[in-house]
């Protein structure tokens, strides 16, 4: 049989002690004792303010308690000098020291507050650094969503600055948030990616450390025989360089091993061996990790009381320094003793603490396990529905992990746990199916007594039903013809409305017509009914391409009424009075639905109008331009995220028979920014843990936290937040959102 998956007892907390950035690893001791010379001779605040930056840079590098000495130092200098852009590096440097000493939590608060001040003040490359910090902070204390999202924001950049040590950093450390959250595939292709970085670049301590990552995925249960290959040949090469960090890990993932064979013994002197240096080398996240990991093999080797005692331990140093990933699986280790003791509350409380934090972090790993040990909870109390549920979300995790489709390499250990699965899951079922035998039988038995005694009231009261039964037939006959009629009613209504929609669907721009005029675009289109009042438009005169985001008063049927109208003038607008500024196509818009509606004084014709947002971009200038009638323009613009408001009057309804005169704006574009158009469905929309609106403040969130994701990702976030906010609610309105990358 071949390797399978290791249960939550035999999860191992792996944190890599060498998570820092490599920019400044090459900088040799002398050359840092000859900064530190410099620094104390230098009497120029500004020009010791930069020696002092850099010297902190190298320190944190080798998570040297002397960080914060200088940090504060150059604090000091920082408050002399007072400039935004020396008191935006001041605030990094804080934010790195305290990252050093392990305090994540307040680290995490401080990148956050300094990075809006490095874009300020057109800091890139310490952006570019700042963005690695946050995502190294993130892994650290298991927060593997925010880690990713930092990383690849500092990828950006760093391929900007042509950065590539960076690069292949955040790749390394990107494969480990996704193996975190047990994605083996993603993670590996991005490991794969920095070893080649690293290779290109002649760079052999980082081909070292790519190496020892790729070891760690294979031997954690894929194919540990490949996975010690990797491994021996990261320890090897760590001892070449005298890197005691490195040594520490491939250490750690060997004693894994040894403990995966079962010979415990080997495994405790490693990890005694791995304590030992931790005192000298290794973080806090370290240390508490092997604690958690020898508690493993003492619970193993029958020890309960010992592991215990080693798990609380590491718990009390995960809770000091916040690392959810630490606490999620001490929490299920501890989980799973009780459970072995048969102290079942005990067990799932410990269990009920661990779940939570695995859902926050999305570690599929730890989903995996945690409903795997409930099942088999609620299994041995007999609690059999609520073991079923877990097992099923079991099967689900796992299978969306271990699918045959992912990788090759993970073929072996996909086939295992089907055949895992399918007998647990088929013993499973016959629990259940027997305790549902049992209540069907109790069910016929008590039916059958009740039958009884309602066919002898029924014979006593024959008579007297008769009559009422002929009664009932009448009336029923005439809700049947009723009923029928309705029916008849109801299917011409629909399949009017059906055919209007086929109609609507015709006007609106074809896919392939709007992806040839706006290549890396996307459009979030949702009707609340079958016909929509939300519409989007766009049309190309030479290198000027104009699109609009429009939402016609009502939605249904009268909506889509409106939409024809609207759609058919701005088309007019631009291809017959060759119209390509926006304010000039709403005006013209404006006068077309006034006279159409005949909207006037005399208050005899349709007072409805419209909103919206309309651009024109010039493909060569990249300059775009915009106006609007209620509906404001969102657009991303070198990280940072703005509005343009829509002037305060809606298309139409001019009832004194004047034209309005719309604002139009003008912005500089470029390359890779982001705008974005919308009605005001989405912001409308109900639902939450309170059943209240999304509105715009989120969905400026939303669009801003995701504007770096290729544009199609950013579509599917849009709808799968929609939709999980929107839950089981009722769609209030239609949405339209439109999304253009420069």
């Amino acid at each position: 049989m071949g390797t399978q998956k290791i249960p939550v007892k035999n999860k191992f907390y792996i944190l890599f002690i060498f998570l820092i950035a490599f920019t400044f690893k090459g900088i040799s001791e002398n050359k840092l004792d000859s900064l530190k010379t410099v620094f104390e001779k230098t009497t120029a605040p500004l020009e010791k303010f930069n020696i002092g930056y850099n010297i902190v840079r190298a320190l944190s590098s080798e998570r040297n308690p002397e960080t914060k000495t200088y940090y504060l130092k150059c604090a000091e200098l920082s408050a002399q000098i007072n400039t935004p852009a020396i008191s935006a590096k001041s605030d990094f440097m804080k934010a790195i020291a305290f990252y050093n000493d392990d305090e994540n939590k307040k680290a995490a608060q401080f990148f956050k507050e300094v990075i809006p001040k490095l874009q300020e003040n057109n800091l890139t490359e310490e952006l570019a650094d700042a963005y690695s910090f946050y995502g190294l902070n993130s892994l650290a204390i298991g927060e593997y969503v925010g880690s990713i999202e930092n990383y690849e924001k500092s990828n950006v950049l760093s391929k900007e600055l042509n950065k590539q040590i960076q690069v292949c950093e955040n790749n390394m450390y990107l494969g480990r948030a996704y193996e975190n959250m047990g994605n083996n595939t993603k993670a590996l292709e991005y490991y794969q990616a920095a070893l080649v970085l690293a290779q290109n670049m002649k760079m052999e301590k980082m081909a070292m450390e790519g190496t020892l990552f790729i070891g760690a995925l294979y031997s954690d249960g894929i194919n540990k025989k490949l996975g010690m290959q990797y491994l021996s040949k990261a320890a090897e090469a760590a001892e070449k360089y005298k890197d005691t960090t490195m040594l520490i890990n491939a250490y750690t993932y060997i004693a894994n091993n040894y403990y995966y064979e079962k010979d415990y013994t080997s495994a405790l002197k490693m990890y005694e061996k791995i304590k030992s240096f931790c005192g000298t080398y290794g973080s806090r996240n370290t240390y508490a990790g092997t604690l958690g990991n020898m508690g493993n093999v003492y619970a193993d080797m029958g020890e309960t009381e010992k592991a215990m005692e080693l798990q609380l331990e590491a718990i009390r140093i995960f809770n000091e320094i916040g690392d959810i990933q630490g606490l999620t699986i001490c929490y299920s280790a501890i989980g799973k003793d009780y459970l072995n003791a048969k102290q079942y509350d005990k067990a799932l409380e410990y269990f009920n603490r661990s779940l939570p934090m695995a859902q926050e972090m999305k570690s599929l790993d730890d989903l995996i396990e945690i409903h795997e040990n409930l099942a088999r909870l609620f299994e041995e109390t007999k609690d059999f529905e609520k073991a079923y549920q877990n097992y099923k979300l079991y099967k689900q995790y796992s299978d969306s992990i271990y699918n045959s489709s992912n990788s090759q390499k993970l073929t072996e250990l996909e086939l295992n746990y089907q055949l895992e699965g399918k007998q647990k899951e088929a013993k499973l079922l016959q629990e259940i199916t027997n305790e549902r035998f049992k209540r069907i039988v109790y069910a016929i038995t008590s039916g059958g007594l009740i039958l009884l005694i309602i066919i002898f009231l029924v014979v006593r009261a024959n008579r007297q039903r008769k009559k009422t039964n002929e009664q009932l037939t009448i009336s029923n006959n005439a809700i049947r013809l009723q009923k029928e009629e309705l029916e008849t009613h109801k299917k011409e209504i629909t399949d009017s409305i059906n055919y209007a929609k086929r109609i609507q669907e015709s006007i609106l721009p074809p896919d392939n017509f709007w992806k040839n005029c706006l290549p890396d675009s996307f459009i979030f289109y949702r009707p609340k009914d079958i016909v929509s009042g939300d519409f989007y438009w766009i049309e190309q005169k030479k290198e000027i391409v104009c699109f609009a985001a429009v939402d016609c008063t009502g939605h249904g049927v009268p909506g889509a009424l409106m939409s024809v109208v609207g759609f058919n003038l701005l088309t007019q607008a631009v291809n017959e009075m060759n119209l390509t500024m926006p304010s000039e196509i709403l005006k013209h818009l404006d006068y077309g639905v006034t006279k159409t509606l005949r909207q006037s004084e005399d208050g005899k014709g349709v007072k409805d109008g419209m909103d919206l947002s309309l651009c024109s971009i010039n493909l060569k200038t990249q300059e775009l331009q915009y106006a609007g009638a209620y509906n404001s323009m969102y657009y991303v613009s070198g990280g940072i995220f703005n509005e343009i408001k829509s002037d305060k009057f809606p298309i139409g309804v001019n009832i004194d028979g004047k034209v309005d005169n719309y604002t139009n704006h003008s912005v500089q574009l470029k390359k890779g920014d982001c705008v974005y158009l919308f009605s005001d469905g989405y912001a409308d929309q109900f639902g939450g843990p309170k059943g209240k609106k999304f509105k715009y403040n989120q969905l400026k969130e939303l669009l801003h936290k995701n504007y770096l994701l290729p544009i199609e990702e950013q579509k599917q976030k849009l709808a799968d937040v929609f939709d999980s906010w929107k839950g089981d609610l009722e769609q209030v309105d239609d949405v339209v959102i439109i999304g253009v990358r420069v």
